[in-house]
């Protein structure tokens, strides 16, 4: 009876402890909230100025209670209903406020058992572009002007073509077909160049960089608003000539009140529309030029 005893004592004691164990294990903290990269789009060709966006996941291992963004001491969003985890957090914010501007945004996640979890980021939304005007000479008896957004100025072919540095900085190819009277730019790149101008062998030359080029679906001052609406209009370009396939490396019939973009080799993207188009070899073709900055 005893040893039956001294059983009974001894499951009570197992019981006891694993329950002092299991209740321990269900009372550990679990982490505070997290956070993933925050994601960032704005600016529309169509609404240049508006439809910025933010994007963050939050994941909270005790559920969450709520997330809020402020930009500075201004609350932007706050969410503290139908949160699971994890949990996909957007805001927008008014272009006045950020247009081109650099703002950092702090965003706060709490969980169910309080614990708290804060982030920040920083972005400039939209970002200028730089104006500049092109005034590329007549090229009369079949020489070419080439010109750099760089620099912003037109070059003669004779005068690049030991100058490998150069090279490398120019844009666009200028050229003027008097028979058709058609006006042409293309990347120093492009095949028909070495083809139309044979004698300059210096077109074979690696240090020519390619430059493409594309028609903008939408007005010069939409696509040009800012550096996102200028990304927006080279992503939504179409081709800028009718070659089976279009070639991106040459425009082959500039047309005044068409918004043509480009993208060079460095990098960097913009956009350009005839002011004055010759109506023949000897005058000047004048560009309207913006480009995201060197």
């Amino acid at each position: 009876m005893k040893k039956f005893a001294f059983y009974l004592y001894a499951l009570a004691a197992l019981t006891v402890t694993f329950g002092m164990t299991s209740c321990g294990d269900d009372e550990t903290a679990k982490p505070a909230p997290t956070f993933g990269a925050v994601t960032y789009s704005g600016g529309t060709v169509a609404a240049p100025n508006k439809g910025y966006t933010g994007s963050v996941v939050v994941t909270g291992e005790a559920g969450l209670k709520s997330v809020e963004v402020k930009r500075g001491a201004t609350v932007i969003k706050t969410v503290s209903t139908g949160l699971t985890s994890p949990y996909t957090f957007t805001f927008s914010d008014s272009a006045t406020a950020v247009y081109d501007t650099a703002v950092t945004y702090t965003f706060t996640a709490t969980d169910n058992s309080s614990a708290t979890s804060t982030t920040t980021s920083k972005i400039t939304w939209g970002g200028s572009v730089t104006p500049q005007a092109a005034d590329l000479e007549g090229p009369v008896n079949g020489d070419l002007i080439l010109y750099s957004t760089k620099s912003n100025s037109e070059y003669r072919l004779a005068a690049t073509l030991n100058n490998d540095a150069l090279k490398g900085e120019i844009d666009f190819v200028y050229t003027y077909f008097a028979n058709s009277r058609i006006a042409v730019i293309s990347s120093a790149t492009d095949a028909n160049n070495s083809s139309n101008f044979p004698t300059y062998t210096q077109w074979s030359s690696a240090s020519w960089k390619e430059t493409q080029f594309g028609v903008a679906p939408a007005s010069f001052d939409y696509a040009t608003a800012n550096q996102a609406t200028l990304a927006s209009a080279w992503a939504g370009a179409t081709a800028p000539n009718t070659d089976t396939p279009p070639t991106k490396t040459r425009i082959t019939n500039l047309a005044a009140g068409k918004t043509y973009v480009f993208k060079n080799a460095a990098g960097k993207v913009g956009a350009f529309q005839v002011t004055t188009l010759p109506a023949s070899a000897s005058e000047h073709l004048l560009l309207s030029v913006k480009v995201t900055p060197y």
